[in-house]
């Protein structure tokens, strides 16, 4: 059986593809063509995370001069 996704000729038998690892039993979906995703974080939650630790150190500095 040859894969239709990568090419690659499997045994009759195979249930999975060898090389992409694409199941046969069922039609295959998008996402298993698909490399996983990386969790990355969002620019907001970076943004508002260095805006906080920016008001401690100024909070902190202020505090010390008095």
């Amino acid at each position: 059986m040859i894969c239709p996704f990568c090419g690659k000729e499997n045994p009759v038998s195979a249930q999975k593809c060898q090389r992409c690892g694409v199941s046969f039993e069922r039609e295959p979906l998008i996402a298993d063509m698909l490399p996983p995703r990386k969790r990355h974080f969002s620019p907001w939650i970076i943004a508002v995370c260095a805006l906080g630790l920016f008001l401690i150190v100024v909070l902190f500095i202020i505090l010390l001069e008095t």
